[in-house]
């Protein structure tokens, strides 16, 4: 046993000699986009409503011969610290394709919090032909798996495998790429994350029959953010406290037609609703009366344009409001 790790790794040390390997850290040197490759993401930031997180992200610009973008979600209040690449940054929430958060995702986020959101574009094809290459491929008679880990002193494929990786086809996305850096002992932020997908190319020396050969590449766009304001994770958003006034809820949010107000009261009078647009011009106004009990009302909003609108409900009692978004 002893005599057969001794062959190893006297095989990885000269090829390690025989091909002066080192781990890169500037890949995207090789195939640098100019500025703005990346595409450019508005609106540059607003207020985003819990339950809809993110209003509707529209992305220009094209990355050419990049296979996949995702829109990478951080929380700019949760800073962390990573040894590996010696930088500071924001904590990476997740990744999707259509830059929205789900109605039941449950971000940690609250009222007040902030969030930013750029889009990635990568060469996803790129990563997965490395992890295959790893895990079929062997060099000096050694497999892959094990070369990486003589030279990295990482079990590499072991960690891609804890993070349910275990070929190619499964590195789905930007979130896959995450939960193996976290593996690997890399925080989530995205300094970090793009350190390792300039490096992963070369866990094994370059050129060796375990390296897939191909440079990787990414380019990002600009970085919207965004306060949260109120709501919770069913899409119905919670007006502010009136006087005599309990269980409000009011939705869906976003809504495309219909608009529903219900809440519970001890008073009795007239009610007008008020719906602005965010220039503050009024686009639609109701009267209702108010009865003691559960109270509901509809609004129409299947003709106003797309965008966050201001709904206010006015007594001569109280006033409160909400924002609802338009798709």
């Amino acid at each position: 046993m002893k005599e057969g790790l001794t062959l190893l790794f006297t095989r990885v040390c000269l090829a390690i000699c025989a091909l002066s390997p080192v781990w890169v850290s500037g890949q995207t040197q090789n195939c640098t986009f100019p500025a703005g490759a990346g595409g450019t993401i508005s609106p540059a930031g607003s207020v985003a409503l819990i339950g809809s997180l993110s209003p509707n992200l529209n992305r220009t610009g094209e990355s050419t011969g990049l296979d996949l973008i995702q829109y990478v979600f951080t929380n700019p209040n949760d800073l962390v610290f990573d040894d590996f690449s010696n930088k500071t940054g924001p904590r990476i929430i997740l990744a999707n394709d259509n830059g929205r958060v789900d109605a039941g995702a449950d971000l940690g986020l609250e009222r007040g919090d902030e969030f930013c959101v750029f889009s990635w574009s990568f060469s996803l094809s790129i990563l997965q032909r490395q992890v295959d290459t790893l895990y079929n491929s062997e060099f000096l008679e050694i497999p892959c798996c094990l070369f990486a880990e003589a030279t990295q002193g990482v079990d590499v494929c072991s960690l891609l495998a804890s993070s349910g990786i275990i070929e190619g086809t499964d590195l789905e996305d930007f979130n896959d790429i995450v939960d193996f850096a976290v593996a690997y002992g890399i925080q989530p932020t995205f300094a970090s994350i793009s350190f390792l997908v300039d490096s992963f190319i070369n866990v094994v020396p370059p050129g060796s029959p375990c390296t897939a050969g191909s440079p990787m590449c990414y380019a990002t766009s600009n970085t919207s953010c965004f306060t949260v304001d109120t709501g919770t994770s069913t899409g119905f958003t919670q007006l502010l406290q009136a006087p005599g006034i309990s269980q409000w809820q009011a939705g869906p949010n976003p809504v495309q037609n219909m608009f529903q107000i219900s809440f519970l009261s001890q008073y009795n009078g007239p009610l007008e609703m008020e719906v602005t647009d965010m220039t503050g011009r009024l686009v639609l106004r109701q009267k209702e009366a108010i009865f003691n009990g559960k109270n509901q009302f509809e609004l129409d909003f299947s003709g106003l344009a797309p965008g966050y609108h201001m709904v206010r409900l006015i007594t001569p009692e109280w006033t409160t409001a909400t924002r609802a978004l338009v798709e």
